[in-house]
């Protein structure tokens, strides 16, 4: 009694101090502690319900927390665990009781050897050895603190109710998300990155699928509920067996008529497969449960039945945010989606590179604790065995994360502590089937047999996950031209795989709501060149912004990415970039939209004329006004383009250039750059949401720029030309009064201004050929793609990347530019002959489906990341 008043009152003495010196918050903090210590050492049985009621609740529940007691409420529950098995350990010396037998007590002794010896071995700093040891076996410390507490059965069977019941409350959570959707997503979700120094106790996180799509409940993730579902909805199904009682039957029933849907609808197929194969081996092998074997065979029918009926392409599935369940199901064997895997170095680049590349460097006791896997790597971003062995850093996007299981444990224990690990699943697995088969008591057995599914189950879940993070740097976020769109779509696609996409831009009126925009940078002014003061910021934002470094910098320290892929950045963001990627090293990769990076008309366009300015003085190219029509403008482009050619920053800080097209690299190849750094990916089409229409109403479609360079006033004389063709014309730009004006008195000629998508595809779909007519040398030619995936032929000219595109008698024409005659009677032939156009149109829309489809884009541009990685 003496020693308990004494402890209360040493508990108030700390309480009132942090009260005075720090906050009351801290104070709280600390009262809160006392409380918990005080319980830990005299009914510690009761601290273990408590935490394990907590944990499933905890990423929710760490939202309210301040950032004052962030860490020591993160990490509280762990010491406490710690100090219980401290407790029971002391118990029993003190009452001189022998260890309590169990079948991993022996593995178990000697696995802490090896990890022991490997930290040795390896010359691990005991901070980092403690750290990563720590990782592995906590959740092995559970196991002792049972054993060593010996708990009632009348509390096992209490703490089994209870733990049930939540399962049911996670599963009507995820039921209710699924039906409301966006609010209590976002009232559930813990986005906040929380951080101490350099290292992350809390990701950034966020989700890319559609709100309500995949349920989480209070778990934060997906694949969280689905595990957590899985291993206790298994352990129901072991009690169902096993105890026959009515109302418990019953509500075990209603348990599985919610938990099953709740665990489809987190769509995580770890917990699927997990929980199916925990199932079959308890049910058919287990309980040789024929209902259950009908049942197995019956679907394997109706999987293969709707297999050959759908038509489904279960090779080139993919990852998308409002998936259908079923294609979510089939996508596990996808070869895109394991292509995707390998080449984005997910979870099958590991499977097949740590056998390869990381065991045979130190075999037997592996590389050490806290050095190869596992979130202790990723928090202390420990880079040395990935850099020595020349490796990614980890699964792309949790950097050092290869995950908590067997690859991860036999890269830091080697094969000797991988042997132990699973002599210690063996052990358990037999152990747990011979009380099932020898136990008396209904209950026991149930919970055996529950515990043999969630082992098996464990055993499945350990292979199963993907991610990678992916900086994605445009001057916009948002749809405002051909680049912003590509950038969004593909980023959207990179999403669909399990990618984490991280945008950086500038903040406009139309930037796209993003978790990141905090980071984006204040907006200039480009548009309206002039000599104002205000032109100012606009000149130093181009040669070399503080902020767009500034900014980077700190988003990269939170968001940790594994690449950074760029699009345009000359004079919004500027290469100041390049020094904060470098010093992160985080590779650099770059999207070639224009030609800015070798001349500084960044569309080889002057006045009227195809013209490369990039051995053109400065002076020469302001008197020319070449950009924008301003003095300016022109001299500011030359002036910026000149300087940085000079310096070679984009050379120097870029690792591979993409370029759409052939015709791009050989540009580039010419201005200097290195054949080995440029790479050829051919831009892509969505075919799936549009619908081809083969013929059409006679009508010529012309969509674009209502620009000098991308051909409208040629179309004009074509519709002169041709007066019994009609022309329709579909866009907006600083051309447009003179097309209205030029067009006011041809009949044949309708002008449609800007479409929208969906006005778009009206158009395509109506029209019997697409006319590309640019007169300058197009870096690919989206328009002429688009046209192909509506089923149209396609005339284009013989400009840039467009005979890339449009195989000349093929899919469409090929024709010389700005020649009349020659498009008027390519326009006459094609109109007139019917079949030819037919055949054109059917071809195009299938090369549009195989050569340029998103699918194959992807793979493309994750292997260009995995070459620089």
């Amino acid at each position: 009694m003496f020693l308990l008043r004494a402890y209360v009152v040493l508990c108030f003495l700390i309480v009132g101090v942090l009260a005075v010196f720090t906050s009351p918050l801290m104070a709280l903090g600390a009262l809160m502690g006392c409380v918990f210590l005080g319980l830990a050492i005299l009914h510690p049985l009761s601290i273990l319900g408590f935490l394990a009621l907590y944990f499933p609740l905890e990423p929710f529940l760490m939202k309210f927390v301040p950032d004052e007691l962030f860490v020591l409420i993160r990490f509280a529950p762990e010491v406490l665990l710690y100090l219980i098995v401290g407790i029971a350990i002391a118990h029993h010396i003190a009452r001189r009781r022998a260890i309590p037998p169990s079948p991993i007590n022996l593995p178990f002794v000697l696995f802490l050897a090896t990890l022991f010896a490997s930290t040795i071995i390896n010359l691990v700093e005991p901070s980092v050895a403690l750290v990563g040891i720590r990782q592995i076996v906590r959740f092995m410390l559970v196991f002792f603190a049972v054993l060593f507490l010996c708990p009632s059965k009348q509390f096992i069977r209490q703490l089994t109710i209870f733990l049930l019941f939540l399962v049911g409350l996670e599963a009507v959570l995820g039921v209710s998300q699924f039906v409301i959707g966006e609010p209590l997503d976002a009232f559930l979700f813990p986005s906040e990155g929380r951080f101490l120094g350099e290292i992350t106790l809390a990701p950034n996180a966020f989700h890319f699928w559609d709100p309500g799509s995949r349920v989480f409940a209070t778990l934060g993730r997906y694949d969280r509920l689905g595990t957590f579902l899985a291993f206790f909805l298994l352990l129901a199904i072991g009690a169902l067996y096993e105890i026959k009682k009515p109302t418990l039957s019953r509500d075990v029933l209603i348990l599985l008529l919610v938990g099953l849907p709740a665990l489809a609808l987190t769509y995580s197929r770890s917990g699927w497969f997990g929980f199916l194969m925990g199932f079959l081996v308890m049910a058919w092998w287990l309980k040789r449960d024929r209902r259950v074997r009908v049942a197995a065979l019956s679907f394997a029918i109706i999987i293969g039945g709707y297999l050959a009926l759908s038509g489904l392409a279960v090779r080139s599935l993919v990852d998308t945010p409002a998936q259908p369940i079923a294609e979510r199901f089939f996508e596990a064997f996808s070869y895109e989606r394991w292509a995707g895997e390998y080449y984005g170095v997910g979870r099958l680049f590991w499977i097949v590179n740590t056998p390869l590349h990381v065991i045979p460097t130190a075999p037997l006791f592996g590389h050490g604790p806290g050095q190869f896997g596992g979130g202790a790597v990723s928090a202390l971003r420990n880079t040395r065995v990935y850099d020595e062995l020349r490796l990614p850093f980890g699964i792309a996007g949790t950097e050092g994360y290869v995950d908590n299981n067997w690859l991860s444990i036999w890269g830091e224990t080697g094969t000797i502590g991988l042997v132990l690990y699973l002599w210690m699943l063996g052990a358990l697995l037999h152990y747990a089937l011979r009380v099932w088969r020898e136990a008396k008591d209904p209950a026991v057995r149930a919970l055996a047999l529950g515990f043999v599914g969630a082992l098996c189950a464990f055993g499945i879940n350990a292979f199963l996950a993907i991610s990678m993070k992916i900086l994605s740097v445009h001057k916009y976020y948002a749809d405002r031209d051909g680049a912003s769109h590509y950038q969004l779509e593909v980023n959207r696609l990179l999403e669909a795989r399990g990618h984490e996409v991280i945008p950086f831009g500038m903040k406009t009126e139309e930037t796209l709501p993003s978790p990141w925009s905090e980071f984006f940078l204040s907006s200039v002014e480009t548009r309206h060149p002039s000599w104002s003061l205000r032109a100012f910021k606009t000149v130093g934002r181009m040669l070399y912004s503080r902020e767009a470094r500034r900014q980077l910098h700190t988003l990269v320290h939170v968001a940790a990415p594994d690449v950074a892929h760029l699009h345009n950045i000359y004079t919004q963001i500027s290469p100041s970039i390049f020094p904060v990627l470098r010093r992160h090293e985080i590779p650099t990769v770059m999207t070639v939209h224009d030609y800015h990076l070798v001349a500084p008309n960044y569309m080889l366009w002057s006045h009227g004329r195809v013209e490369d300015l990039s051995r053109s003085g400065i002076a020469r190219a302001t008197l020319s006004r070449f950009h924008k029509g301003s003095f300016a403008a022109s001299f500011l482009q030359a002036f910026v383009f000149k300087l940085h050619k000079r310096l070679r920053l984009y050379e120097r800080g870029v690792d591979r250039f993409i370029c759409p097209s052939t015709f791009v690299k050989d540009v580039m190849q010419r201005a200097g750059y290195a054949g080995d750094v440029l790479v050829v990916v051919p831009h892509f089409v969505e075919t799936k949401d549009k619908r081809p229409v083969y013929d059409g109403d006679g009508s010529v479609l012309f969509v674009g720029r209502f620009t000098e360079e991308k051909g409208v006033l040629f179309v004009l004389e074509l519709a002169r030309a041709l007066p019994d063709v009609r022309f329709v014309l579909a866009g907006d730009g600083p051309l447009w009064n003179e097309v209205e004006r030029q067009s006011f008195h041809l009949e044949n000629v309708r002008l449609t201004g800007w479409a929208d998508r969906s006005k778009l595809r009206e158009l395509y779909q109506a029209a019997s050929l697409v006319l590309v007519p640019s007169l300058w040398p197009e870096v690919f030619g989206l328009v002429a793609l688009e046209g192909m995936a509506y089923g149209k032929p396609v005339l284009a000219s013989r400009m840039g990347g467009l005979p890339e595109v449009v195989l000349d008698q093929k899919t469409g024409r090929v024709l010389p530019a700005g020649s009349v005659s020659v498009w008027k009677r390519a326009i006459r032939e094609l109109l007139a002959d019917e079949s030819r156009r037919m055949l054109y149109a059917k071809n195009a829309r299938q090369d549009a489906e195989v050569r340029f489809s998103p699918t194959r884009h992807i793979a493309d541009l994750l292997e260009v990341f995995a070459s620089v990685l």
